[in-house]
C-alpha cells in the first residue's frame, strides 16, 4: 500500500513486522533466563557460604569447650594413667571419649565424656558432653558404666549433613567413608598444657582430635583435615 506525500512523491508504509516482534520477544526471554540463572547462582553461593560459616563456627566453639573439659581428666587421682581416659566405640558405632576425675581426694568421682551421634535419620551430626547415670568410681573400666547419652550435660555442636550430589565432597561423603566426624587419638608425648612451654621434656598423655573443616570438605586445594592437640596435664603414661 502506498501513500502520496507532497508533490507527487510516493513512500512505502513503515512499521513493526511480525518477525521483528518475535526477535524482540526472544531477546527478552533470553535476558530474563540469564537474570534468573544469575539469581539462582547467587542464592546457592550465599546458602553454601552460610552453611560453611556455620560449620566452621560451631567447630571452633566445640574445640574450645573440649579443651576446657578434657583438662579435668585424671584430676585429683594419684598416678592417673591411660585407664582414666579412653576412646570407646560402642556396637552402635557412635564414638565416645570417656574420662574421670575427683575434686575431693577420691571421696567421690565424676565421669564425663564426649559423644558423637547422627540425628534425624542422618540429617545432622551432634557432639555432646555426657555423664554416667550413677555409680561413677575410680576403679571400674569407663566403658562399663551406663552413660546418659539421651540426656547430655550440653550439646557442643550440631552440624547439618547435606546430600550435595557431588562424589567425594561434603560432610555426607566424609561421614559415609569414616563413620564419624570426630576421631580421638590418645598417645604419650612430651607436652605442656595450652602449649605453655616449647621445650617440654616430661611425657604426658596427649589427645589429638581430627575433624574436617568446610574448606577440606569442598576439596579446596592444599587443604587437609583439621587437627587439634591437647596436652592432658594429669594423665601420665606411667606413674610420675
Amino acid at each position: 500500500m502506498k501513500h502520496i506525500v507532497g508533490s507527487g512523491h510516493y513512500f512505502r508504509q513503515r512499521g513493526m513486522s511480525l518477525i521483528g516482534l518475535l526477535i524482540g520477544l526472544l531477546i527478552s526471554v533470553l535476558c530474563i533466563l540469564g537474570s534468573l540463572t544469575l539469581y539462582k547462582n547467587l542464592i546457592q553461593v550465599a546458602s553454601e557460604s552460610k552453611l560453611d560459616s556455620n560449620h566452621d563456627g560451631q567447630l571452633a566453639s566445640a574445640m574450645l569447650m573440649i579443651q576446657l573439659e578434657v583438662q579435668s581428666a585424671g584430676y585429683g587421682i594419684d598416678g592417673a594413667d591411660e585407664t582414666h581416659i579412653i576412646e570407646h566405640i560402642p556396637s552402635t558405632g557412635q564414638r565416645q571419649l570417656l574420662w574421670r576425675f575427683t575434686t575431693d581426694d577420691g571421696a567421690t568421682f565424676q565421669c564425663r565424656g564426649l559423644f558423637e551421634k547422627g540425628e534425624e535419620e542422618g540429617t545432622f551430626r551432634s557432639l555432646s558432653l555426657i555423664q554416667v547415670e550413677s555409680g561413677c568410681n575410680g576403679t571400674a573400666t569407663l566403658n562399663t558404666f551406663t552413660w546418659k547419652t539421651d540426656a547430655p550435660i550440653a550439646v557442643l555442636g550440631r552440624w547439618r549433613v547435606v546430600d550435595d550430589g557431588v562424589v567425594d565432597a561434603g560432610l555426607d561423603d566424609y561421614v559415609e567413608d569414616h563413620d564419624t566426624m570426630f576421631d580421638f587419638i590418645l598417645a604419650p608425648k612430651a607436652c605442656s598444657p595450652y602449649g605453655a612451654t616449647g621445650a617440654a621434656t616430661e611425657d604426658r598423655l596427649q589427645l589429638k582430635i581430627t575433624v574436617p573443616g568446610s574448606a577440606f570438605l569442598q576439596n579446596a586445594d592444599g587443604m587437609t583435615v583439621s587437627e587439634y592437640e591437647y596436652c592432658l596435664p594429669n594423665i601420665y603414661p606411667a606413674s610420675p
